[in-house]
């Protein structure tokens, strides 16, 4: 009866009002307010939605602008790219978003960054690298411990964890391929909401529309991919939290079965 009893407190309690308490908020010079807060359809209203979405069209795969692991690893093979260059354009394209784009909560350290970059371009270039993911930036969601980091689960910096005294297993493991750990993602508080928006960073928003929501709680993780920013990054994923933001920002996400991938974080709270 759980499920029941949860869907009832929401009814009760009108939870999609608390949306207008936004307008509450003072925004940043340069935000915008969302324009689409969250709306409880009528059955008819929801019906026509659920017919829209069986009447369309197939999405064809097309080649765009996004590359996958193995397009980075080939680029390293022939000399195109190198992991220092990826690194420094992932840089500048952080520091050039507008700020409802906020993909990190934490930047790992950037000397520790770009000494990874030159120890992965060396191995490429003596034709020797780890995996194929030698030199990928990979980032994390901020439930993830990343070693030195404080791992805040959406939360505010004081109810952080403290910088962590080792890397999650995830991690360990990526970083033993030669990934690049880039940081820890923004996601919603305690991931309690599949809107995505986060308080205490003011975002991230949707990058197609910057007055929409870009689904959460996995928020950052999504919103990197979405933007071309790095192949592939770690999420959580209990109820949703992988998926939702992946379909609202046209990518994929891959919530596995559970157990299959480890894990080893405690949650804090």
């Amino acid at each position: 009866f759980g499920q029941l009893v949860f869907r009832m407190l929401l009814n009760d309690n009108r939870f999609e009002r608390l949306r207008s308490l936004a307008d509450q908020v003072i925004q940043r010079p340069g935000s915008r307010a969302l324009e689409y807060p969250v709306v409880r359809l009528s059955l008819e209203e929801h019906a026509a939605h659920e017919r829209l979405a069986e009447e369309a069209a197939e999405v064809r795969h097309r080649r765009g602008p996004y590359y996958s692991v193995l397009d980075y690893a080939e680029a390293y093979k022939t000399r195109r790219s190198s992991p220092v260059d990826v690194l420094d354009r992932v840089l500048l394209a952080l520091e050039a978003l507008p700020a409802e784009l906020c993909v990190f909560r934490t930047l790992s350290d950037r000397s520790e960054l770009l000494n990874a970059a030159l120890a992965s371009s060396a191995r490429h270039a003596e034709g020797r690298p780890l995996s194929n993911f030698d030199g990928v930036p990979v980032a994390v969601k901020d439930s993830v411990k990343i070693a030195g980091l404080s791992s805040t689960f959406g939360t505010h910096p004081s109810m952080g964890s403290g910088p962590a005294e080792r890397d999650d297993v995830l991690v360990a493991r990526l970083r033993a391929t030669g990934a690049l750990i880039l940081g820890l993602t923004v996601m919603t508080e305690f991931g309690s909401t599949p809107l995505g928006y986060n308080v205490q960073s003011r975002g991230p928003v949707n990058p197609y529309d910057l007055g929409r929501y870009c689904g959460g709680s996995s928020s950052g993780s999504a919103l990197g991919a979405a933007l071309g920013l790095f192949p592939v990054a770690l999420g959580f994923d209990g109820g949703g939290s992988i998926r939702i933001p992946a379909a609202m920002q046209g990518v994929v996400g891959l919530k596995c079965t559970w157990g299959r991938v480890p894990y080893e974080e405690d949650y804090f709270f």
